[in-house]
């Protein structure tokens, strides 16, 4: 029987953090490390183009150094993060940061804070607002 994964905590909010589990994530402290990473993460499911993303994060560069570039970081970030194989897909031509699931649990605070401030603004409720509001006010911080 396979052992289930514990949950990946990202905090981008108030600063970069990585929780698995309960257990605090280092190796992942390089800015454009922490900044691949959090573009994957905001736009997960969707595959990105590697000669895409090596220019945008290197656009000084001449191609071939760009993709020289990301493929380093992404090694960086596969010795990093525990289990990456189950949350990162690495593919010849793509990259993506897969959805979240039950062989792939995450939890991203930018998205935590925009589902309560959605909720929020969607009720009539005043104290399904506050208790709304309240709890992205605490992911803010």
């Amino acid at each position: 029987m396979q052992e289930s994964l514990p949950t990946l905590h990202i905090h981008l909010l108030g600063g970069f953090q990585l929780i698995s589990g309960e257990t605090p994530v280092g190796g992942i402290d390089v800015p454009r490390l922490q900044s691949l990473f959090a573009y994957l993460l905001l736009h997960h499911g969707v595959p990105q183009s590697r000669s895409h993303l090596a220019y945008m994060f290197w656009p000084d560069t001449t191609d071939g150094q760009a993709l020289t570039n990301l493929r380093n970081i992404v090694h960086k970030l596969r010795l990093a993060l525990p289990n990456v194989e189950c949350y990162l897909q690495v593919e010849r031509q793509v990259l993506f940061w897969k959805e979240a699931s039950s062989d792939s649990p995450w939890m991203l605070d930018v998205l935590d804070f925009d589902k309560a401030i959605t909720e929020a603004s969607q009720t009539n409720n005043e104290s399904v607002e506050l208790r709304a509001l309240t709890r992205a006010v605490k992911l803010y911080r």
